[in-house]
């Protein structure tokens, strides 16, 4: 409890205050302040010292690198908000209104980050997750694919082998959400080594013999044995194929 309210007596303190009252007004629902509040306070924690106007990049960075990678981006976007909302309002200093602080410190030096690719629905154990990948050709690599990309479902089903370049480690999607091309880093690596992305893809070019042209999900036409490439599966096939890997 005492580690929960520390954030209170820093020297910044009041300018949380201020600009959650403001956010109040605004329509911001209760639980997004507490978000908010709880963001700030870590970083007026780190710094109890300083007033608004010291901080610098060097202190925001200090912060943001305590936090996990993948939250990271969200701390940054809150922070920012922060301080945009400090450079942008007043305050009376000596009867005369002036900036809160001369300038919001995160537009240098601070760098961008990206949201991290999801993974299609976060409902999957650990155990789950290695159930899956170790599904026989040419699944378990499809559902690595989905698992550490974060490819919707349209991008899945217009995936083509040329899509995926192994040796500069980049998946391309094209007409992906909102008609938009987006490139993808793969060279992830896991804590054992493993690169499982360009290793799933190797899988499945070199078990399957796949052409640039051929689609990395298929199809079985007449539901037979033979496995169809040559265009994209409908969104019925991809359905079914989902549900035959949990089910």
């Amino acid at each position: 409890l005492v580690r929960a309210v520390r954030h209170l007596s820093a020297r910044a303190a009041p300018a949380l205050a201020d600009w959650l009252a403001y956010l109040e007004v605004e329509g911001k629902a209760d639980g997004t302040l507490y978000g908010y509040m709880r963001e700030i306070a870590l970083l007026l924690r780190d710094h109890p010292d300083l007033d608004l106007a010291d901080f610098t990049a060097a202190e925001i960075n200090q912060t943001l690198a305590k936090k996990p990678e993948r939250s990271r981006y969200i701390t940054r976007s809150i922070f920012n908000g922060f301080f945009g909302w400090a450079a942008d309002s007043d305050i009376i200093v000596d009867g005369e209104e002036r900036p809160r602080i001369p300038r919001n410190p995160m537009l240098r030096g601070v760098p961008r980050m990206r949201q991290p690719h999801r993974r299609p629905k976060d409902i999957f154990s650990e155990p789950e997750i290695a159930l899956l990948e170790s599904l026989p050709l040419p699944d378990g690599p499809l559902w690595t694919l989905l698992f550490y990309t974060g490819l919707r479902r349209s991008e899945a089903r217009h995936l083509q082998r040329r899509h995926v370049d192994l040796a500069r480690e980049k998946l391309m999607v094209y007409q992906g959400k909102g008609g938009k091309d987006r490139i993808i880093g793969i060279g992830w690596t896991r804590s054992d080594g493993v690169q499982p992305v360009l290793q799933a893809v190797a899988e499945l070019e070199l078990a399957e013999g796949l052409r640039p042209e051929d689609h990395l999900w298929y199809s079985k036409p007449g539901g037979g044995r033979r496995i169809a490439r040559r265009d994209p599966v409908g969104d019925t096939t991809f359905e079914n194929w989902y549900k035959r890997g949990i089910s």
